[in-house]
């Protein structure tokens, strides 16, 4: 028996039902897990305590935990060139973003520099004074880490990523950078974080937007992952090196051209006509457009890691 050339057999229409039913089942399977996730946010615990620049602190941190076995943790940090901001500066929309795909994040205050005493200082005391700001919000960063791992009884070896925007950012990026034998212009005896125990934390690699690091020669073999966004038109942490607060940092560009040449890993997204914290256009709507490129950029790079 002949079929019309425009029906289709009932063996090929089973085998042609199966495939298109095994096809839903694995889009569902799919839809399902990117859904599942779901996120618990505790705002505002005390995480640990330290000497200030006016006495003993208080740090506090929110806490975005994801409803999966985390993947890791990510540490983050606001901007304020380490003399003012806090936790609450925009920052919800990244960590809820990393919480969402299995990361336990940490939004964390740090303490701040003094902006009166770095303003009436000279360029080598101004300089001292912005790496002790920096060692802290690194030692708040690790202590808030260590509280976490210990509140949430977290694996002791759970891998750990320290990000952040502008001044977070610098301390993210040095956190991977910074050696122990580079802190001479630090009273590292005065400034470290003791809270929360002394295990050490498995730092992995730094996310940054709006970055740098010190000087590029911080940037040396040793050095973990870096992901990191940038604006080349950013006058505040400059692309090629530059001046702030009476401060050198080297940019994101020099960052990575001595990762490259370390062959350390490197994943770098620069936007041509933003300025400082990806902001570009009169009423910064392609700024907003940008970050939520960097967000993606840093979500999709860390998830493959």
């Amino acid at each position: 028996m002949q079929h019309d050339k425009n029906t289709i057999p009932p063996n090929e229409k089973f085998l042609i039902v199966i495939i298109l039913l095994g096809l839903l089942i694995a889009f569902g399977i799919v839809y399902c897990n990117a859904q599942s996730i779901t996120v618990t946010t505790v705002k505002d615990i005390a995480v640990s305590q330290a000497q200030g620049v006016s006495g003993q602190e208080t740090i506090k941190a929110d806490f975005y935990i994801p409803s999966s076995t985390p993947k890791g943790i990510v540490c983050w940090e606001h901007g304020g060139g380490f003399v003012k901001g806090n936790k609450t500066d925009g920052n919800g929309g990244i960590c809820l973003t990393l919480a969402k795909d299995g990361w336990f994040v940490i939004n964390t205050n740090y303490r701040l520099a003094n902006p009166f005493s770095i303003l009436g200082a000279d360029s080598v005391t101004a300089t001292k004074l912005f790496w002790e700001a920096c060692y802290r919000a690194i030692q708040d960063g690790d202590a808030s880490v260590r509280y976490a791992i210990i509140k949430y009884n977290l694996p002791l070896d759970i891998p750990v990523y320290k990000g952040g925007i502008s001044a977070g950012a610098v301390a993210a990026d040095e956190s991977v950078c910074w050696q122990n034998g580079e802190y001479s212009l630090v009273d590292t005896a005065k400034w470290k974080n003791y809270s929360n125990g002394a295990t050490p934390i498995n730092l992995r690699g730094s996310i940054s937007i709006s970055g740098a690091v010190f000087q590029k020669s911080d940037v040396d073999a040793t050095d973990k992952i870096m992901i990191r966004c940038y604006g080349l038109k950013d006058n505040t942490l400059k692309c090629f090196g530059g001046f702030n607060h009476q401060c050198r940092y080297e940019g994101d560009c020099i960052i990575t051209e001595q990762q490259q040449l370390f062959a350390n890993n490197d994943f770098y997204i620069a936007f041509p006509n933003a300025t400082h914290g990806l902001r570009e256009g009169l009423l910064n709507i392609i700024g907003q457009q940008n970050m939520k490129q960097a967000i993606q950029f840093i979500s999709t790079n860390l998830n493959s890691l």
